[in-house]
């Protein structure tokens, strides 16, 4: 990293210096995106008979993490206003935490 960041034109690496947290912040909600859309794919294909407690709840827990993480990028990359961003961010922690408890339940 030491290497890439003295290549790097004055400029660039001062760019980059200044956003690295929007950059690691991304790539965080890639790979927690990533995840949870795996999950809730998956489970369609992993179950034969879409019903009963867990797979429900598999599904309510992985799409709820969607649902919590794109307003909480938004509101962090774009500095959207709280009202707008807040009522889909709590409704998707509340499916998040209600459903992967259910999943240790069941």
């Amino acid at each position: 990293m030491d290497t890439l960041m003295t290549s790097l034109p004055t400029n660039v690496g001062a760019i980059l210096m200044e956003n690295i947290s929007i950059i690691q912040i991304v790539s965080m909600f890639s790979i927690g995106a990533y995840n949870a859309l795996e999950t809730g794919i998956v489970t369609f294909d992993s179950f034969k008979r879409y019903r009963g407690l867990y797979f429900w709840s598999m599904q309510f827990a992985s799409w709820g993490i969607l649902v919590h993480a794109i307003p909480a990028m938004a509101r962090f990359i774009s500095q959207a206003s709280n009202l707008p961003t807040s009522i889909p961010f709590m409704i998707g922690w509340y499916a998040m935490v209600t459903g992967q408890a259910v999943v240790l339940y069941s």
